[in-house]
Parts: structure tokens; sequence; C-alpha cells
């Protein structure tokens, strides 16, 4: 099952747009470390000229981090995951432990 991630991006004084990053491993150098895949949006469009809009078709049961602005002033990046369509916000001792918790369901299978 997917879902779309849907972020919009604005001119902000910080002048970052929105990403999204599959949390798919600990690093190998540093166990307490995860590793990050950023994901292409698999749709951009352009709003306006200081706006445009970014979409991923995410799989539920993975976790992911983003990256995205609120209020044309504020950023800030999330841990999260997608259970039954919705997303689930984690910090990151959190996210470790559901990282720790998919490897080893993979590893049992």
């Amino acid at each position: 099952m997917t879902y779309t991630l849907t972020l919009t991006s604005c001119r902000n004084k910080s002048n970052k747009t929105p990403w999204v990053a599959l949390i798919d491993k600990f690093s190998d150098s540093d166990e307490k470390e995860m590793h990050h895949t950023f994901l292409k949006a698999d749709h951009y469009e352009k709003l306006t000229g200081t706006k445009a809009q970014y979409e991923w078709d995410l799989k539920e049961g993975v976790l992911y981090r983003k990256g995205d602005t609120y209020n044309y002033s504020k950023y800030y990046v999330d841990y999260f995951y997608i259970k039954d369509g919705q997303e689930h916000i984690i910090d990151k001792r959190a996210a470790r432990a559901y990282l720790k918790n998919q490897i080893q369901m993979h590893v049992s299978v």
C-alpha cells in the first residue's frame, strides 16, 4: 500500500526546499547513526513564482525522515512512518527502535 506525501515549498529566509529520505539501516561506522537515502520527488509542480509542490509515493511500515518549512520562517526535520494511511511522527530515539525492529523482522524471515 502506498501513501502520497505532499510538501509545499515557499520562499523562506533559509531558502531550503522540502526533502524526504528513506532510513533503511544503521550507519556502518556508527551504530547510533542511521543511514539516509534521499528520495527524488515523484511529482513536482511550480505553483507560483515563490511556491512549488513536491509529492512522494511512500510505502507503509517503512521509516522516513523529512525536512519541511512551516509558516515561511521555520524549518523542521522529523522522523516518521506510515501506518493505515496515516503519517506518524516520532522522535530520534523511537526512530532507532523502529528501525531496529524492522531489521530484526527482515532477518528472522
